[in-house]
């Protein structure tokens, strides 16, 4: 009895063992049956993002900064924001993880892209059609209530692509233009 008080209750390891085995061979499975066709499917939007990383890593460090202050402050209006992402990106190359931070930057860029293309069409379709609302915003309250839901979310981890890994991020964030869009027909009724 004492053990109940201060041990948690576990699995016993063989049954522990036995389903990670199961889930794995589930998932080897999944990635020899479906691996092609997924990589097929999600292929334009792998170069995309390798066409923007390629750009972004190629560009040199003070046009780029150039380019980041220009856009900062035509966003922000603020010399303040402005110096503190200068010191910022500063502090980034300055800790050798200018690549990273570029690699980065590309998969931000092709989400956008990706959230545009799909989110403003379709929230123009939902503030149009009251029946297109009604089946399209259940699936973004579950996607934006679980990014693990979206769109083949075990590819990125089958295949173990690390590019690919941001396709969840991606079909996640399509939703929120779409939401936000909708929402602002509300307000005009």
């Amino acid at each position: 009895m004492a053990n109940f008080f201060t041990e948690f209750p576990e699995m016993p390891k063989a049954t522990y063992r036995g389903m990670k085995k199961a889930i794995d061979a589930g998932y080897k499975d999944f990635a020899r049956e479906w691996g092609d066709t997924i990589d097929a499917i999600f292929n334009p939007l792998l170069k995309l993002l390798v066409f923007f990383e390629d750009l972004l890593v190629a560009t040199p460090w003070p046009i780029f900064m150039i380019v980041l202050m220009a856009l900062t402050y035509w966003g922000s209006r603020s010399i303040k924001l402005c110096i503190g992402t200068f010191l910022a990106f500063v502090f980034i190359g300055y800790f050798q993880m200018w690549e990273e931070t570029m690699s980065t930057i590309a998969i931000i860029l092709t989400s956008v892209i990706l959230a545009v293309v799909i989110g403003l069409p379709t929230g123009i379709a939902m503030s149009r059609s009251d029946r297109t609302e009604k089946i399209v915003t259940p699936i973004l309250d579950i996607m934006q209530n679980d990014a693990t839901l979206c769109v083949f979310n075990s590819h990125c981890y089958v295949d173990g692509y690390w590019k690919n890994s941001w396709i969840n991020f991606c079909c996640h964030i399509c939703d929120t233009p779409t939401y936000s869009f909708n929402k602002s027909r509300d307000k005009r009724s």
